[in-house]
């Protein structure tokens, strides 16, 4: 495929990015926590919505699908892990972090999906701890915590 053809499949499907801006804090340690992205950075195609945090593709195909999560003021032993749920299931899980006092644990994943472009939808999950306790998603910054997906090709 020539690359004018991959820029036009890449730029004219749907794409979106949001991020965390307000508090999401005592989350559950050792449990799936949905995480919410409040603010979009951009979203093309309507897709994303703010109220649900659930990316919704009109165009089915296979997207790329990317999240970026950190804990805020963790403890020598905090964690978080990735996980993408897909129609309200597990879907995948991503890597695992250890941060500690000094340094916020992050963890970035990105998967490949399928989406039919009618009711299919995907949502970020955190599975995590602070210390064997809850922990707070830090928020403060665009980069902070994400939520993003493009369009790869079609079905």
């Amino acid at each position: 495929m020539a690359l004018t053809q991959v820029n036009k499949v890449l730029t004219t499907g749907p794409s979106f990015k949001a991020y965390k801006s307000t508090a999401q804090d005592s989350n559950t340690a050792n449990g799936a926590t949905k995480v919410t992205f409040e603010t979009e950075v951009w979203d093309t195609d309507s897709c994303y919505n703010t109220s649900n945090s659930r990316f919704t593709p009109n165009k089915a195909g296979y997207y790329l699908i990317t999240s970026h999560l950190e804990i805020a003021h963790a403890a020598t032993t905090a964690r978080v892990m990735g996980q993408l749920y897909k129609n309200g299931s597990i879907y995948a899980e991503g890597g695992g972090s250890q941060g500690d006092a000094q340094f916020y644990p992050s963890e970035r994943s990105s998967w490949l999906v399928p989406m039919d472009g009618d009711d299919d939808y995907v949502e970020a999950y955190s599975y995590g701890t602070n210390n064997g306790s809850a922990y707070n998603f830090a928020y403060d910054q665009i980069y902070r915590c994400t939520f993003e997906g493009v369009l790869v090709r079609g079905l």
